[in-house]
């Protein structure tokens, strides 16, 4: 009996030191502390590596300070860890887009669709997986769909002007 209640009390403590260190890491990102950022992630995924947002968030700066491998690395981390997160999966299909591996980044933003079909990001992220794929059609046929829903998502207009002029 005694054990469970320390197993108990061990968990709660760990809980704690992980929801902490997201909120050191937050603020920190917040506050542009990158590196402080990622050593309280590197933390927090040390005390629970179940859990997807350390590994989101290290991906997040990895990208902005243009570490862009590692960035596709840690974000690939996050969608083993959370399979229904549509913010954490388009973030790795524009990842992916970025790191020319397009295949990739069209499953991630299709998993987005399927999940929310109301993901914009996700649907414009699509268009530009399906033009590096020289998949010319279908991307525009994606920058209509979004723009139908949203004539003003610059994105999506910068996108379908791109693939517009690849297919002269």
């Amino acid at each position: 009996m005694k054990t469970r209640q320390n197993r108990r009390h061990q968990k709660k403590l760990q809980n704690s030191e992980y929801k902490r260190l997201m909120g050191i890491a937050k603020a920190s990102m917040n506050e542009g502390e990158h590196q402080a950022a990622e050593i309280a992630l590197l933390e927090a995924a040390a005390i629970d590596d179940t859990k997807a947002d350390p590994y989101h968030l290290m991906a997040l700066i990895a990208y902005q300070n243009g570490r862009f491998e590692e960035s596709g690395n840690k974000i690939l981390e996050a969608t083993i860890r959370d399979e229904d997160d549509p913010a954490i999966h388009s973030d790795c299909g524009a990842i992916m887009n970025k790191l020319g591996r397009a295949a990739e980044a069209e499953a991630a933003c299709r998993h987005v669709i399927d999940l929310n079909p109301n993901y914009m990001e996700a649907y414009n992220n699509l268009s530009v997986a399906l033009s590096l794929q020289n998949r010319l059609e279908e991307a525009l046929d994606i920058c209509n769909i979004v723009l139908k829903r949203d004539p003003d998502y610059i994105d999506a207009l910068i996108n379908k002007a791109s693939t517009l002029l690849k297919l002269d």
